[in-house]
């Protein structure tokens, strides 16, 4: 069975890689980040943006500006003058994930990472200040200046990189970390790194993470799914009646 989102296929494969055991394929991450953008377009004015890995990616291999315009800036970066944060998920070839996150209001840069280690601490702040270059550029457009009528929109002057004490420690972890980046993406309500969890429930997350890809509007089969759900629930009754 194929879940199409996104204007892609999933195959049942990745999508059963949130399975227990089973580290969650690179696409269920893009995809979750792509519903959480989905639903921040929804809000008026936007105060959201949430980015692909592919964003990162793209600015690391350093695409042309132009390119990475085109790419992302209407259906990643809608036009708002409320922005508040911007979510970037850093898929390193290790399979390491960490995230940036950009609290415009405040003018500071934060980084969810729970596999910092000295070895990799340098490495990933400069991979992230290259980013926030680009981002610098994006937010100086015309159509998004008026989000910084207070902060700079020079996000590479706000100061040092900060680590929130909440985001727990453990760098021989690597497999946890889509865990943690598919928590992250999939927050309630505002974002408050002083109520990040130390802790997951992984069982939940990964739970929660299926329920809202099958359950979105992208899902085109949805109701398909929705169908054999209720007729596999009602054989279980059967069977215990």
């Amino acid at each position: 069975m194929l879940y199409k989102c996104l204007e892609l296929q999933m195959p049942q494969g990745m999508f059963l890689s949130l399975c227990p055991r089973y580290v969650p394929h690179t696409d269920i991450v893009n995809t979750i980040a792509w519903l959480a953008s989905l639903r921040a377009h929804r809000t008026k004015p936007v105060r959201d943006w949430f980015l692909p890995s592919s964003f990162a990616d793209h600015i690391l291999q350093l695409k042309p500006v132009e390119a990475i315009l085109q790419t992302y800036l209407g259906r990643w970066m809608p036009e708002t003058n409320e922005l508040e944060h911007v979510f970037v998920p850093i898929l390193e070839p290790s399979h390491s994930w960490y995230m940036m996150v950009l609290d415009v209001k405040k003018g500071k840069v934060l980084a969810l990472d729970i596999c910092r280690t000295d070895e990799n601490k340098t490495r990933r702040e400069r991979n992230m200040r290259t980013i926030l270059v680009v981002l610098g550029q994006i937010f100086r457009l015309d159509r998004n200046l008026p989000s910084f009528h207070v902060i700079s929109p020079d996000p590479t002057t706000w100061g040092a990189i900060e680590y929130p004490p909440t985001v727990p420690f453990r760098p021989d972890r690597d497999d946890d970390t889509p865990i943690w980046c598919l928590y992250w993406l999939q927050h309630d309500g505002n974002f408050n790194p002083a109520l990040l969890p130390k802790k997951l429930n992984e069982g939940k997350v990964r739970m929660r993470t299926a329920t809202n890809i099958v359950n979105s509007e992208t899902n085109q089969n949805k109701l398909e799914v929705k169908v054999n759900s209720e007729m596999t629930w009602r054989e279980v009754l059967r069977s215990v009646a």
